[in-house]
């Protein structure tokens, strides 16, 4: 079994986590980070670029903030 955190392991925000069990990859929710922008609001998704990705499990959805013009 392979355990990676891809973000929010040590702060609020982009948390992602890879799993895998015997060759299954699985990834567990998928944030952005709010005090972020762009491609730096994500998750570390470079760190699995080579490993398999099998299932996506969204455990929530939710919005903290809001952006008006």
């Amino acid at each position: 079994m392979q355990f990676i955190p891809l973000g929010g392991a040590d702060e609020i925000g982009a948390s992602c986590f890879y799993l895998n069990i015997d060759g299954t990859g699985i990834l567990l929710d998928c944030g952005i980070h709010p005090q972020k922008k762009g491609i730096d609001s994500l998750p570390r998704f470079e760190l699995i670029e080579d490993k398999p990705l099998d299932f996506v499990f969204i455990s929530h959805a939710h919005q903290d903030f809001l952006h008006l013009p």
